[in-house]
């Protein structure tokens, strides 16, 4: 005699979508260069990918002065797809009055551009952060936000430690953080290479602080080598970068915004930005990196079942129904792959699952990777993402186990969508859709 139980319906398909995979917002990248504007005046074709897809061009008060003239940033303004700029004043009076700041912005705005983001260097004050925030403000926002920039090796590794080299003391800049809209970083590699007064841990302390109090972060990359001797731009930037961009994401410290910017080094070039597809060690080659691995490139992350490959390599809708007559305390194991097809880009790929809630529930799902139960944060709001060991790195596959386990014999349909992207925040390239 055999035991009959009513069976379950998975249906499994596959497709792409276009919307962000959490409430997270996307993170930012935004591009400058101080030395060798014209290179990019004249190469212009040489850096398209950046020029598309970048978030803004970044510039620094000096520029203004002695560097970028008016047809210049009309040249910049044609070029960049996102007509807004990063721009980067001080706070010492001494080194720009606060007129100027003004001037600055009426220049931007006579050529086109929004200011979207701004920072103070050398402190922050109240006064420049009027101008800053309010001063002829035609951009469709309430205010411009406006970040202290904090050279990460001065707070002697940790801002919440109240040791530091100066010029403020780290109690300080913390009082800034709060009183201004985030923080944003100076990055000469060269300190980052040697780790100078413990650059790297400044710097993930700062984004962490930042993020603790509900601010945001950004931090600068910059080819400058600032004496250290062991470090060659025009060998290490791009490379240093990268690792850079790990190292933050590793010790959550992701910043909700990167600068790739080039100041006081004119030996590494601006262009090209790759080479048969690959980053050049050029300044927006290392911008081209930060905006492939946020984005992700086409038909390289890929989200399917390893049994029976459902979705592998499928870029269109595929349906898949899998029928079983299931007891309760049976339970049925399935292993989710996301497969990284590229040769040189790596993914800190972010994974979530939105789940349907029926009457009655006779399931009772997991999730795990290596063991470890991550159940909780893959049906998170901001999902599970690939860092540390789980990176998802060039030619590689990581595995997520689903087990599904029967603890009733009721029959009301429950969905699960599993959602892939290539970097928090960033648009689904892969999804799932499990209905039970």
């Amino acid at each position: 005699m055999f035991l009959r139980y009513p069976y379950i319906q998975l249906t499994i398909f596959y497709f792409t979508a276009l919307f962000g995979i959490s409430s997270t917002a996307k993170q930012k990248i935004y591009y400058g260069e101080a030395e060798l504007v014209q290179q990019l005046l004249t190469n212009n074709s040489q850096w398209t990918y950046v020029q598309e897809n970048a978030d803004g061009f970044y510039v620094n008060f000096i520029e203004i002065d002695d560097i970028l003239s008016v047809d210049d940033l009309a040249g910049f303004f044609k070029l960049f797809k996102n007509k807004s700029i990063y721009y980067e004043s001080d706070a010492d009076p001494d080194h720009q009055p606060l007129n100027k700041d003004k001037i600055a912005i009426d220049t931007f705005h006579s050529v086109g551009w929004n200011i979207t983001q701004t920072s103070q260097n050398y402190g922050w004050t109240l006064e420049r952060d009027e101008i800053l925030g309010y001063y002829n403000l035609t951009e469709h926002i309430i205010r411009r936000p406006d970040f202290v920039q904090i050279g990460p090796w001065t707070i002697s590794g940790n801002i919440s430690n109240d040791s530091g080299s100066g010029p403020y003391s780290n109690a300080q800049y913390r009082a800034w953080i709060n009183q201004s809209d985030g923080v944003s970083t100076d990055g000469p590699l060269g300190f980052w290479q040697n780790d100078f007064q413990q650059m790297r841990e400044g710097s993930y302390s700062v984004v962490q602080y930042a993020h603790s109090i509900g601010k945001q972060a950004a931090v600068m990359l910059c080819p400058y080598g600032a004496g250290v001797v062991t470090y060659n731009s025009t060998r290490d930037f791009v490379t240093l970068g990268i690792s850079a961009i790990q190292e933050h994401e590793d010790n959550d410290a992701d910043p909700d915004i990167w600068i790739i910017f080039e100041y006081a080094d004119n030996t590494i070039p601006a262009v090209p930005e790759q080479i048969n597809g690959y980053p050049a060690n050029t300044t927006t080659g290392m911008a081209f990196y930060a905006l492939k691995h946020r984005d992700g490139e086409d038909n390289t992350l890929d989200l399917y079942i390893n049994e029976g490959k459902i979705g592998q390599f499928t870029y269109i809708r595929e349906d898949f129904v899998l029928r079983s007559d299931i007891p309760i305390g049976t339970t049925m194991n399935y292993t989710l792959q996301i497969a990284n097809y590229s040769p040189w880009l790596d993914y800190a790929a972010c994974i979530r699952v939105l789940m349907s809630s029926p009457q009655q529930n006779a399931w009772f799902i997991q999730y795990s990777i290596s063991g470890i139960d991550i159940t909780t944060i893959m049906t998170s709001a901001d999902g599970f993402v690939f860092v540390r060991e789980n990176r998802v790195r060039p030619n590689t596959v990581q595995s997520i186990n689903i087990s599904f386990t029967r603890t009733s014999l009721v029959s009301d349909t429950m969905t699960l969508i599993i959602e892939l992207a290539p970097h928090r925040g960033s648009a689904i390239v892969d999804s799932l859709q499990i209905i039970i």
